[in-house]
């Protein structure tokens, strides 16, 4: 059996795509460093060759790295981190305070830990900042923004296909597109979509996040009235749910295109996607986004929907669109 050594990979790998040590590492690690990875001669850290593999779109879960006792416990505290964070996304109410204030300790434990030029597990801590910590949109964006060049120190945001990226720094793009639109400068964010959706079709390991930048791509595209383009996207993105098998997001894009049908006047297809969505939303117990969507068809269609769509007639009445109202009104994915 022919033994294959991880850095002799990741070199024939950066040659056949014809990039330079520079481009591979720019953030991570010094191109000294990638030489002698490639070489067999050392071993970065965890974290710096998932992001390599990543960046060059090889995957990342089939190789097994022995952790020193540092790394070990980083890597516990940031799923500790992790796992807060995103309860108290989840979590709504009188809750939400104490969520926040819990996850606010986690990563307070994780950042004792981190050195100064550990940029992976700084740049963690500066993006999950930004969603527990209340910011104007402008500041969230600076922080993103230097978030995502501390490993990627060249990003600019109009020549996105200039760089490399990892799984992490495709999810802060996301956000940084999400912040523009906060700030008022939708067609920005949706120019930034346009970019991160080509890319991420090309890269393998990146393409687990296609549903949710069709999905945030589609939502500003109906914000600006561009229905038939946001057809388009969401099309894609269910295709990419039903392909990966993430199920949940699928009622989230059949809410999208309700919306755009109704303002492109094709009332019955509208009604027709929105039952779609109403039940699927209910199947994946998003009772949340299921009310929102009750919500807008009564708006809408001057129905007394409630919880049996069903009921509804097929004769129902075709009001004029109404031009003002704001479309898609449930919280983007993230």
């Amino acid at each position: 059996m022919k033994v294959k050594y991880l850095g002799e990979i990741v070199r024939r790998r950066r040659k056949m795509l014809g990039l330079s040590q520079e481009q591979v590492c720019d953030g991570l690690c010094t191109p000294m460093t990638l030489s002698r990875f490639e070489s067999g001669r050392q071993t970065p850290s965890r974290d710096c060759v998932e992001a390599i593999l990543q960046r060059l779109g090889l995957p990342d879960d089939l190789y097994y790295a022995q952790l020193t006792r540092e790394e070990s416990q980083l890597v516990s505290l940031r799923k500790e981190a992790r796992a807060s964070s995103s309860q108290f996304e989840k979590t709504f109410g009188e809750n939400r305070q104490q969520a926040r204030m819990n996850a606010l300790e986690k990563l307070r434990n994780l950042e004792r830990c981190v050195k100064e030029d550990d940029h992976i597990n700084q740049q963690f801590i500066l993006k999950t900042r930004v969603t527990l910590e209340v910011y104007p949109p402008q500041q969230q964006l600076e922080m993103l923004m230097k978030a995502i060049r501390l490993t990627s120190p060249r990003f600019n945001p109009d020549e996105i296909g200039n760089c490399l990226y990892c799984k992490n720094e495709v999810a802060i793009i996301n956000q940084i597109a999400i912040r523009y639109a906060l700030c008022g400068q939708r067609g920005k964010a949706i120019d930034i979509y346009s970019q991160l959706l080509k890319l991420v079709q090309k890269n393998a390991p990146n393409r687990d996040r296609l549903t949710l930048i069709a999905y945030n791509y589609a939502l500003h595209l109906a914000s600006e009235k561009r229905w038939e383009e946001a057809l388009e996207i969401s099309a894609l993105g269910r295709q990419a749910c039903i392909m990966q098998g993430n199920y949940r997001v699928i009622p989230g894009f059949l809410h999208i295109e309700a919306e755009c049908y109704y303002f492109m006047e094709k009332l019955n297809r509208s009604l027709e996607l929105y039952r779609s969505a109403y039940h699927i939303y209910g199947a994946v117990m998003d009772t949340r986004n299921q009310e929102v969507l009750i919500t807008d068809v009564k708006d809408r269609f001057n129905l007394a929907w409630g919880y049996h769509p069903e009921d509804t007639a097929a004769s129902c009445p075709e009001p004029e669109p109404d031009p003002w109202a704001r479309p898609v009104r449930h919280r983007p994915a993230r």
